[in-house]
């Protein structure tokens, strides 16, 4: 069984400004794409851009993917080949928002059966900080390939 220690601080902090995202070590930086500019041209630039959904499934992929390789090694599956893709797309909102969020999560899991499989998705999305952030709030699609 994989062990986290529950008491290791970890924090990242990032800075926005001038239209450049800079991370906390400093040495990384990012260029935003504020919702004024056209993204299509935005995109076609020499430097890449970034945008909020862009980090965001990002990071929710890179979460998800911890979660899933701890669930797989806590019940003696190797999931050192799982691969996640994430979308998230921005939509009109309700109850007075004028956005709302929406997610899926593209999961292979290569070389394990498709019934263990989705008992480590389904693990995943119970352990996963961002799924935890996102529950009841945001809707998820987990598919697994």
């Amino acid at each position: 069984m994989a062990c986290i220690p529950h008491d290791f601080p970890y924090d990242r902090t990032t800075e926005l400004s001038g239209g450049l995202i800079r991370f906390d070590d400093r040495k990384q930086v990012l260029k935003f794409m504020h919702r004024r500019c056209d993204c299509r041209k935005a995109r076609t630039r020499e430097r890449p851009r970034v945008d909020p959904e862009m980090l965001f499934a990002a990071g929710y992929a890179g979460c998800f993917i911890s979660a899933l390789r701890y669930t797989a090694l806590s019940i003696g599956v190797d999931a050192s080949k799982a691969s996640v893709a994430s979308s998230v797309a921005l939509k009109p909102g309700s109850n007075g928002a004028a956005f709302k969020l929406g997610v899926r999560l593209e999961i292979d899991l290569p070389g394990i059966e498709k019934e263990t499989g989705q008992k480590i998705v389904n693990g995943a999305h119970k352990i996963c900080p961002y799924s935890a952030a996102v529950r009841d709030n945001i809707d998820v699609d987990l598919a697994l390939k």
